[in-house]
C-alpha cells in the first residue's frame, strides 16, 4: 500500500507494519508499527489487499472486511467515518477475492459477480457514470468474473473465459487500451485474447501474465 505492508500466514492470520495513518493497520490505532502486528487475531483470512490508505481482506467465512480511511466510502460503510478496526462490509457471506485502492474498492463474489464502492470520478465504478457509490454495488450483470487488481483510480479484471477487462482513470495508457482517454466508465476489453492468466495494478500502470508464462 502507500507507506504500509500487510501477509497473510499459513494459518489465515493477517499481520501489518508500516504507516498506521487512518487506521490503516487495523489494530486499534494510528500509530506507526515497526514490525508485523496481528490484526484480528482470533479470525483468520483467506486474503488481504492493501490500498493507498486503507486495507480489506476476505474471511474464510465468506465476509469481507475493510478498515483505515474512509474518505470517499472506500470501507463500504455508507458513511466517511475511518476505522482502526476490521469492519464489516455488509452482510453477506459469500465474498471470494477484494482490491483496495487508493480510494476505491472492489470484490468479486462466489458467484462470479462483481462489485464495487467508493469513488467513481473517473468510472471506478464501471456503473457507466462518474458516481461515487457509498456501499457496494454491481459492476453490470455478469457473473463470470475470476480475478481482479486496483490501481490508484481504475480497475482491471479477468473474466473465467481468458478475457482481460479494464475501466477507470486512464491518463496514462494504464488501462491497455491504446489511448489516454480518460474516465472509461464501464469495463471494457483489453484486446482480444482470451489467454490470460493474472492480473496486477500498479500505480498509473497495469502488467498481465497469459497462461504460457509470458509477461505484458
Amino acid at each position: 500500500g502507500y507507506q504500509h505492508t500487510c501477509a497473510i500466514e499459513n494459518n489465515g492470520k493477517v499481520w501489518c507494519w508500516g504507516s498506521g495513518e487512518y487506521g490503516k493497520l487495523g489494530i486499534g490505532s494510528t500509530s506507526n508499527q515497526l514490525s508485523p502486528v496481528a490484526v484480528d487475531p482470533t479470525e483468520s483470512y483467506l486474503e488481504v489487499s492493501v490500498g493507498g490508505y486503507h486495507t480489506c481482506g476476505v474471511r474464510v467465512d465468506g465476509t469481507v472486511w475493510c478498515w483505515g480511511r474512509s474518505s470517499h466510502y472506500q470501507l463500504g460503510q455508507g458513511d466517511k467515518v475511518d476505522h482502526d478496526l476490521p469492519v464489516q462490509v455488509g452482510a453477506e457471506a459469500s465474498w471470494e477475492k477484494v482490491c483496495g485502492s487508493y480510494y476505491h474498492t472492489c470484490a468479486i463474489k462466489q458467484d462470479g459477480a462483481l462489485w464495487c464502492w467508493g469513488n467513481g470520478g473517473y468510472g471506478e465504478m464501471g456503473s457507466g457514470v462518474a458516481a461515487t457509490a457509498t456501499t457496494p454495488q454491481q459492476v453490470g450483470t455478469e457473473t463470470d468474473w475470476d480475478s481482479l487488481s486496483c490501481d490508484r483510480q481504475s480497475t482491471c479484471a479477468l473474466k473465467k473465459d481468458g478475457t482481460l477487462w479494464c475501466w477507470g482513470q486512464n491518463t496514462q495508457g494504464q488501462l491497455g487500451l491504446g489511448h489516454k482517454q480518460s474516465g472509461i466508465k464501464v469495463p471494457t476489453q483489453v484486446g482480444t485474447d482470451n489467454d490470460w492468466e493474472r492480473v496486477v495494478a500498479g500505480y498509473e500502470h497495469t502488467c498481465v501474465m497469459k497462461t504460457d508464462d509470458s509477461l505484458h
